[in-house]
């Protein structure tokens, strides 16, 4: 009898370590139906898969489909699920395809109240990182026959929530005409944030409950005062939280009001900060519109712990002579970025767009492509930056660029001798100089005026180039 014919003998099972499993599912970790495929494989593949199944998640709460209610309820009747969060975005709409419906007769659902918001986060003891990309809705919803806590209760216990990053991205809050108490209700969700980043916020007015009084009126616009939105922090429910934040980024895409009602709230978070935390960064955006004040005022709060700084001044460096602003200043501020009070300042990055036709103006002695940069730069206390980064972009709109024309029309739009005593004056202890100078032409002129740009910026910088302290960028797209 042939001993190869039987039954089939049993097969060992192979025992992998937990290194190499995490490093098998963590290379999946984008490809949701491989590793729904693998959880369904048996029990201790699910237990295996489920952080790495729902670690990230985006979900959709504005929709016919489902809505941060259904996801709340989902979050509650599987907490297996909840304690993996780490990641979460709220969007309007979900990605998925939405049923056809009638724009006549169809009502959308609300956006996510704040107080169902805090249940959310309450339910989510891993999360780490929480983007909200969804309208808001100020007023507080009936709360779901799951939960045993009170709007209150939920909004106190997750107070002590601290998340690594942050992201405001809503464009809306509904049945609030005050940008202030809904945000500082969201903010004092959470003790600590070690990144904020700040995209787009709602625009509404200033404030209902102040007395409609001084007010500017500048281009046919009325202008709310610097000490007008100060009054606000004294009225009931808009006392700002004591929030501890390291990094904030605060980008386009925010209206003048909302940026300087979140500006004011998050320097008084700084000032009031129990704990406040060291070696933070900023990084600002003031454009045409934003005046510096609103730059500033941030800048002067976080002081002597502000270790990296990236300013970015955009068009705003065109006007920065008549001060860039329709509101005249507060007492105790110009118009303008002071950083005297940063004294453990070691990197700083200054970003400029230099229009020449909208210039205030080219004359000899008046100001130029760099008179802002140079304005920021001397005010930084001496011998404290390691790491300078300085971006210039000048839109010289030279039909036919020649060597005479850059020469006599380009060259003098920066600087260059104020922009070497600064840096020989409060710039010793530098370790690193990236300047990227950029000057759109055409493309059949992009050779001629790349080479004359190195050229200048050799000579004219040749002191650190020497030093091998420079790393220049030149570009003509």
């Amino acid at each position: 009898m042939d001993e190869t014919i039987g039954p089939p003998r049993p097969v060992a099972e192979v025992q992998l370590p937990l290194e190499l499993w995490d490093a098998i599912l963590s290379y999946f970790s984008r490809d949701a139906r491989s590793l729904s495929s693998f959880s369904l494989a048996c029990r201790n593949h699910r237990v295996m898969a489920m952080p790495y199944l729902f670690s990230k998640l985006a979900v959709g709460c504005r929709s016919h489909v489902r809505h941060a209610e259904d996801f709340f309820s989902f979050l509650t009747l599987s907490p297996p699920v909840a304690s993996h969060i780490v990641d979460l975005t709220l969007n309007n709409i979900s990605k998925r395809p939405q049923p056809v419906l009638n724009p006549d007769t169809t009502v959308w659902p609300r956006g996510v109240p704040i107080d169902l918001l805090a249940q959310i986060l309450h339910s989510l003891p891993s999360l780490q990182k929480l983007t909200l990309r969804c309208d808001l809705l100020a007023k507080d919803h009936s709360l779901p026959r799951t939960s045993r806590l009170s709007s209150a209760d939920i909004l106190q216990a997750t107070e002590k929530l601290s998340l690594a990053e942050l992201t405001l991205d809503s464009y809306m809050i509904e049945e609030s005409a005050c940008i202030f108490s809904p945000v500082i209700r969201i903010l004092s969700l959470f003790s600590s944030i070690d990144h904020l980043i700040v995209r787009s916020l709602p625009e509404a007015l200033p404030c209902t409950c102040l007395p409609d009084t001084t007010k500017v009126l500048v281009d046919n616009r009325i202008w709310q005062t610097d000490q007008q939105f100060d009054d606000v922090f004294g009225l009931p429910g808009h006392c700002p939280p004591a929030l501890s934040i390291r990094s904030i980024d605060f980008g386009t895409g925010s209206r003048i009001t909302s940026r300087r009602a979140l500006t004011k709230i998050l320097t008084r978070c700084a000032l009031s900060s129990a704990q406040p935390p060291a070696s933070c960064s900023l990084s600002l955006w003031c454009g045409n519109v934003v005046m510096p004040e609103v730059c500033s005022e941030l800048v002067e709060a976080y002081g002597p712990r502000l270790a990296d700084c990236n300013l970015y001044l955009e068009t705003a460096i065109c006007g920065w002579s008549f001060a860039n602003a329709p509101l005249p200043p507060s007492p105790a501020r110009q118009h303008r970025l002071d950083l005297s009070s940063c004294t453990s300042l070691t990197s700083l990055s200054l970003t400029g767009v230099w229009n020449l036709r909208s210039a205030t103006t080219v004359a000899k002695g008046g100001p130029n492509a760099t008179f802002a940069i140079l304005d920021v730069l001397s005010t930084v206390p001496p011998s404290i930056i390691q790491h300078l980064s300085i971006a210039l972009t000048i839109y010289s709109f030279l039909a036919a660029p020649t060597t005479l024309t850059l020469r006599e029309v380009v060259r003098p739009l920066i600087d260059w001798r104020s922009f070497r005593l600064i840096l020989q004056e409060k710039f010793a202890a530098l370790q690193s100089l990236k300047f990227k100078w950029t000057i759109p032409v055409e493309a059949e002129f992009g050779d001629e005026v790349t080479k004359w740009m190195r050229r200048t910026v050799d000579e004219e910088l040749k002191e650190w180039v020497k030093a091998g302290l420079l790393q220049s960028e030149i570009a003509t797209r």
